[in-house]
Protein backbone atom coordinates (compact mmCIF):
# COMPACT_ATOMS: atom_id res chain seq x y z
CA UNK A 1 0.00 0.00 0.00
CA UNK A 2 2.88 2.35 0.80
CA UNK A 3 4.43 1.79 -2.62
CA UNK A 4 1.16 2.59 -4.35
CA UNK A 5 0.74 5.76 -2.28
CA UNK A 6 4.27 6.94 -3.17
CA UNK A 7 3.67 6.16 -6.82
CA UNK A 8 0.47 8.24 -6.77
CA UNK A 9 2.39 11.01 -4.99
CA UNK A 10 4.87 10.99 -7.87
CA UNK A 11 2.07 11.51 -10.39
CA UNK A 12 0.68 14.47 -8.44
CA UNK A 13 3.89 16.45 -7.86
CA UNK A 14 6.28 14.87 -10.34
CA UNK A 15 8.57 11.98 -9.50
CA UNK A 16 11.32 14.28 -8.21
CA UNK A 17 8.86 15.48 -5.52
CA UNK A 18 7.04 12.19 -4.85
CA UNK A 19 7.31 12.49 -1.02
CA UNK A 20 5.46 15.82 -1.12
CA UNK A 21 2.71 14.33 -3.28
CA UNK A 22 2.49 11.31 -0.98
CA UNK A 23 2.06 13.62 2.02
CA UNK A 24 -0.73 15.49 0.21
CA UNK A 25 -2.58 12.25 -0.52
CA UNK A 26 -2.06 11.08 3.07
CA UNK A 27 -3.47 14.35 4.42
CA UNK A 28 -6.44 14.07 2.07
CA UNK A 29 -7.22 10.51 3.14
CA UNK A 30 -7.14 11.49 6.83
CA UNK A 31 -9.18 14.68 6.37
CA UNK A 32 -12.68 14.80 7.85
CA UNK A 33 -13.71 17.36 5.21
CA UNK A 34 -14.29 14.85 2.41
CA UNK A 35 -16.33 11.70 1.89
CA UNK A 36 -16.60 8.99 -0.71
CA UNK A 37 -19.46 10.90 -2.38
CA UNK A 38 -16.87 13.30 -3.85
CA UNK A 39 -15.23 10.38 -5.65
CA UNK A 40 -18.62 8.98 -6.70
CA UNK A 41 -19.66 12.35 -8.13
CA UNK A 42 -16.36 12.66 -10.01
CA UNK A 43 -16.73 9.17 -11.51
CA UNK A 44 -20.31 9.94 -12.60
CA UNK A 45 -19.34 13.24 -14.22
CA UNK A 46 -16.58 11.42 -16.14
CA UNK A 47 -19.08 8.71 -17.11
CA UNK A 48 -21.58 11.26 -18.46
CA UNK A 49 -18.86 12.95 -20.56
CA UNK A 50 -17.63 9.65 -21.93
CA UNK A 51 -21.19 8.49 -22.62
CA UNK A 52 -21.87 11.62 -24.68
CA UNK A 53 -18.62 11.05 -26.57
CA UNK A 54 -19.50 7.42 -27.35
CA UNK A 55 -22.96 8.38 -28.59
CA UNK A 56 -21.48 11.12 -30.83
CA UNK A 57 -19.11 8.52 -32.32
CA UNK A 58 -22.13 6.31 -33.04
CA UNK A 59 -21.03 3.55 -30.65
CA UNK A 60 -23.39 1.59 -28.41
CA UNK A 61 -22.45 2.20 -24.75
CA UNK A 62 -22.06 -0.92 -22.61
CA UNK A 63 -22.41 -0.89 -18.83
CA UNK A 64 -20.49 -3.88 -17.48
CA UNK A 65 -21.54 -5.15 -14.04
CA UNK A 66 -19.04 -7.13 -12.02
CA UNK A 67 -18.47 -8.20 -8.47
CA UNK A 68 -15.68 -9.90 -6.61
CA UNK A 69 -14.04 -9.96 -3.22
CA UNK A 70 -10.85 -8.78 -1.60
CA UNK A 71 -9.26 -11.40 0.63
CA UNK A 72 -7.40 -10.19 3.72
CA UNK A 73 -6.36 -13.63 4.98
CA UNK A 74 -3.63 -12.36 7.33
CA UNK A 75 -5.73 -9.80 9.21
CA UNK A 76 -8.77 -9.99 11.48
CA UNK A 77 -8.47 -6.53 12.97
CA UNK A 78 -9.51 -4.25 10.10
CA UNK A 79 -12.93 -2.67 10.53
CA UNK A 80 -15.75 -4.18 8.49
CA UNK A 81 -14.15 -7.49 7.49
CA UNK A 82 -16.57 -10.32 6.72
CA UNK A 83 -16.31 -13.91 5.58
CA UNK A 84 -15.55 -14.29 1.86
CA UNK A 85 -14.90 -17.45 -0.13
CA UNK A 86 -11.18 -17.76 -0.87
CA UNK A 87 -10.47 -18.06 -4.59
CA UNK A 88 -6.81 -18.74 -3.82
CA UNK A 89 -7.63 -21.64 -1.46
CA UNK A 90 -10.09 -23.05 -4.00
CA UNK A 91 -7.38 -22.97 -6.67
CA UNK A 92 -4.74 -24.51 -4.39
CA UNK A 93 -6.96 -27.38 -3.23
CA UNK A 94 -7.90 -28.77 -6.64
CA UNK A 95 -7.23 -32.48 -6.91
CA UNK A 96 -3.67 -33.09 -8.02
CA UNK A 97 -2.02 -36.34 -8.99
CA UNK A 98 -1.20 -38.27 -5.83
CA UNK A 99 -3.63 -36.32 -3.58
CA UNK A 100 -7.10 -37.78 -3.13
CA UNK A 101 -8.90 -35.95 -0.36
CA UNK A 102 -9.09 -32.17 -0.80
CA UNK A 103 -11.26 -30.16 1.64
CA UNK A 104 -14.93 -30.95 1.11
CA UNK A 105 -16.36 -27.59 2.19
CA UNK A 106 -15.65 -24.13 0.88
CA UNK A 107 -12.78 -22.26 2.54
CA UNK A 108 -13.55 -18.76 3.82
CA UNK A 109 -11.17 -16.01 4.93
CA UNK A 110 -11.68 -12.44 6.19
CA UNK A 111 -12.28 -9.86 3.47
CA UNK A 112 -14.64 -7.44 1.72
CA UNK A 113 -17.13 -7.81 -1.11
CA UNK A 114 -16.86 -5.51 -4.11
CA UNK A 115 -19.41 -4.49 -6.76
CA UNK A 116 -18.78 -2.16 -9.70
CA UNK A 117 -20.11 -0.86 -12.98
CA UNK A 118 -17.76 -0.07 -15.85
CA UNK A 119 -18.53 1.91 -19.02
CA UNK A 120 -17.24 0.72 -22.37
CA UNK A 121 -18.19 0.11 -25.99
CA UNK A 122 -17.03 -2.35 -28.62
CA UNK A 123 -13.39 -1.63 -29.42
CA UNK A 124 -13.08 0.88 -26.56
CA UNK A 125 -11.28 0.78 -23.23
CA UNK A 126 -13.13 0.42 -19.94
CA UNK A 127 -13.65 3.22 -17.39
CA UNK A 128 -15.03 3.00 -13.87
CA UNK A 129 -18.54 4.35 -13.36
CA UNK A 130 -19.37 3.12 -9.85
CA UNK A 131 -17.55 1.05 -7.28
CA UNK A 132 -18.73 -0.11 -3.89
CA UNK A 133 -16.95 -2.11 -1.18
CA UNK A 134 -19.25 -3.76 1.34
CA UNK A 135 -19.36 -6.22 4.22
CA UNK A 136 -21.90 -8.69 5.58
CA UNK A 137 -20.89 -8.21 9.23
CA UNK A 138 -20.65 -5.58 11.91
CA UNK A 139 -21.55 -1.92 12.02
CA UNK A 140 -21.47 -1.47 8.22
CA UNK A 141 -23.39 -4.67 7.39
CA UNK A 142 -24.98 -4.57 3.95
CA UNK A 143 -26.76 -6.93 1.59
CA UNK A 144 -25.49 -7.36 -1.97
CA UNK A 145 -28.99 -6.94 -3.41
CA UNK A 146 -29.33 -3.53 -1.77
CA UNK A 147 -25.98 -2.38 -3.18
CA UNK A 148 -26.89 -3.51 -6.70
CA UNK A 149 -30.34 -1.91 -6.49
CA UNK A 150 -28.91 1.45 -5.31
CA UNK A 151 -26.27 1.38 -8.06
CA UNK A 152 -28.90 0.66 -10.72
CA UNK A 153 -31.21 3.34 -9.34
CA UNK A 154 -28.41 5.93 -9.42
CA UNK A 155 -27.53 4.93 -12.99
CA UNK A 156 -31.13 5.29 -14.14
CA UNK A 157 -31.48 8.73 -12.51
CA UNK A 158 -28.15 10.24 -13.55
CA UNK A 159 -27.25 8.54 -16.82
CA UNK A 160 -30.62 7.54 -18.22
CA UNK A 161 -31.48 5.08 -20.94
CA UNK A 162 -29.69 3.99 -24.08
CA UNK A 163 -27.11 1.81 -22.37
CA UNK A 164 -26.84 -1.94 -22.83
CA UNK A 165 -26.22 -3.58 -19.44
CA UNK A 166 -23.92 -6.62 -19.49
CA UNK A 167 -24.08 -8.77 -16.36
CA UNK A 168 -21.91 -11.67 -15.27
CA UNK A 169 -23.49 -14.94 -14.20
CA UNK A 170 -23.65 -13.93 -10.53
CA UNK A 171 -26.54 -11.63 -11.44
CA UNK A 172 -28.61 -14.37 -13.08
CA UNK A 173 -31.74 -14.42 -10.92
CA UNK A 174 -35.34 -13.29 -10.94
CA UNK A 175 -35.03 -10.07 -8.94
CA UNK A 176 -32.19 -8.73 -11.11
CA UNK A 177 -34.18 -9.28 -14.29
CA UNK A 178 -37.20 -7.64 -12.70
CA UNK A 179 -35.20 -4.55 -11.68
CA UNK A 180 -33.59 -4.17 -15.09
CA UNK A 181 -36.90 -4.46 -16.97
CA UNK A 182 -38.78 -1.89 -14.84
Amino acid sequence: MGLLLSELGGYICGFAHAPAGTKRISNLLRSKKWTSTIIDDFLFSQTRKRLESLVKQGKRPLMLWDDSRLEKAESWFLEGLCSVESAKAKRLTRIKKGYYSPPSKRICVPGYHWTSTLLSALGESVSVCQMSWWTTRGKYKEYGRNIIFRMLEKLQKQVGKGILHVLDRGYANEWTIEWFTN
